[in-house]
């Protein structure tokens, strides 16, 4: 049976879906990200904070292939609850994409509460039609666009799965796969978290970008992912949105990974030679 945290009282909704309450030192998770980020932007080149919008964070950082280039594009989306984190401190997922011969482009957007969540979605659309239209520049495939979203980076991954591209003269399906690791669905649940003290998501806009409630178009292949030491309210965040990607017709896949939490989940998604590192590479040569 599904966790359902609308009928759940508040403090046993903060602990399913606050993931800071699920470890014992989760500023020293983050801080691990931002020093492996900076000693990979060592061993690494890129052309950093090419700008696909006017916002004040509207900025990606480019790096293009290492390894013989096989044509995918593939666009990162950090995570961050829709109010934190920025590119700079994922720089670590670069090479595990680079190497294998893809264009990683490391996008960045403004945050809540600078900006509201509709903003931070046209902000998106805005970053992912910026690399389809330079895609062939860099070297890429623009019908081998790929998404990749860590926790609320996957629900803005998945937003645009809703979005109809044909309105920009583009193909109803321009996005090829998407890779969504312990994705946040349903950003109405953040109002029943201490979290939104910060972002200050207000009930309208969480409701408008319920990624439940729309489903995707296109034929997007999916993989889903989430840590099998998460909560189970967050593990059913993604197995739900597996559904209604099912459900829409999609190639979905639904991975729970043993031993890893939501902070680790991403690491474990960019080491090579974990399971969960190789089902990323096979949908993206697919």
């Amino acid at each position: 049976m599904t966790f359902d945290w609308r009928n759940q009282p508040d403090d046993v909704v903060e602990r399913h879906f606050n993931p800071r309450t699920t470890v014992p030192d989760p500023q020293a998770l983050l801080d691990e990200y931002a020093r492996k980020a900076a000693e990979t932007r060592n061993e690494i080149r890129g052309r950093y904070d090419l700008r696909y919008g006017k916002g004040e964070k509207e900025t990606l950082d480019l790096h293009l292939p290492y390894g013989a280039p096989n044509g995918a594009l593939v666009v990162f989306l950090h995570g961050g609850y829709w109010r934190g984190l920025d590119k700079s401190d994922h720089s670590f997922v670069v090479p595990t994409f680079t190497e294998a011969g893809a264009v990683l482009a490391n996008v960045n957007y403004d945050l809540c509460p600078s900006v509201t969540l509709d903003v931070m979605v046209e902000e998106i659309e805005r970053a992912v039609l910026y690399c389809h239209g330079n895609a062939r520049e860099w070297g890429a495939d623009p019908s081998r666009l790929f998404l990749v979203g860590h926790s609320a980076g996957a629900h803005l991954a998945a937003s645009m799965l809703i979005d109809d591209w044909t309105r920009h003269d583009l193909p109803a399906g321009p996005i090829r796969g998407l890779v969504g690791l312990t994705g946040i669905y349903e950003p109405e649940v953040i109002l029943r978290v201490s979290v939104n003290e910060e972002a200050r998501i207000a009930p309208e806009v969480a409701a408008r970008h319920d990624c439940l409630a729309r489903p995707p178009r296109g034929g997007a292949r999916v993989l889903l992912a989430a840590g099998g030491d998460e909560p189970r309210g967050w593990i059913d965040q993604t197995r739900a949105y597996a559904a209604v990607c099912a459900s829409a017709g999609l190639d979905a896949e639904c991975v729970i990974v043993e031993g890893v939490n939501h902070f680790s989940l991403l690491e474990h998604a960019v080491t090579g030679g974990t399971s969960l590192n190789r089902s990323i590479h096979a949908l993206i040569r697919g």
